[in-house]
């Protein structure tokens, strides 16, 4: 992991995981890097894994980040008490801080709570907005737009990544992992550069 004390990285979910895996096995994750999971997360990964290659190498990637003590679970119906509590471990104050996050469901949502409680703690912060399919249905969508919205108030710069500009951009003979490497790459080029 990168030693640079002045920066670090939150992921929330499983966009999160893929990303922080890549940027970890590339040795540029940032000192203070945490990873927030529900806590059902593994189970599911587990359970899916058995019909799903994506989700057997999410659960690969998620017990490697695990077992090195990246990784915070949450409960979905986190009270602000047991939030405060997490956040407490958090090495952030004064950080240029980035965040990773996949819009529309239950990520967003605990990713807005995170945000709102820890912004007037950092130096600077991005956040990288994943934002669904079009096929994922109205409903997400819209949650994703709101979700947006709200965290395009509170934070300080927001690079909103469609997922369905995947599609459009993608060579026909890429899978959709290989697709989302370009979002990876661009994460940790912008990392980078902030070193």
């Amino acid at each position: 992991m990168n030693a640079k004390s002045n920066t670090c990285m939150l992921g929330i979910g499983s966009v999160g995981i893929s990303t922080f895996d890549y940027i970890y096995q590339n040795k540029k994750l940032p000192l203070g890097s945490t990873l927030f999971v529900k806590k059902d997360l593994e189970t599911d990964l587990e359970i899916k894994s058995k019909d799903s290659i994506s989700s057997l190498k999410k659960l690969h990637s998620f017990t490697k980040l695990k077992n090195i003590g990246l990784v915070e679970e949450y409960k979905e119906d986190s009270k602000a008490d047991s939030l405060n509590e997490i956040i407490s471990l958090l090495d952030i104050d004064k950080k240029a801080v980035s965040c990773i996050v996949g819009l529309g469901g239950e990520s967003g949502d605990f990713f807005l709570k995170l945000v709102e409680s820890i912004n007037s703690r950092l130096e600077s912060s991005i956040s990288y907005c994943i934002m669904p399919f079009t096929f994922e249905g109205k409903k997400r969508n819209s949650k994703a737009e709101f979700q947006l919205e709200k965290i395009k108030e509170i934070t300080k710069d927001t690079v909103i990544l469609h997922n369905q500009d995947l599609l459009k951009n993608s060579d026909k003979n890429r899978s959709f992992d290989e697709a989302f490497l370009d979002y990876h790459k661009l994460i940790e080029d912008r990392l980078s550069a902030n070193e």
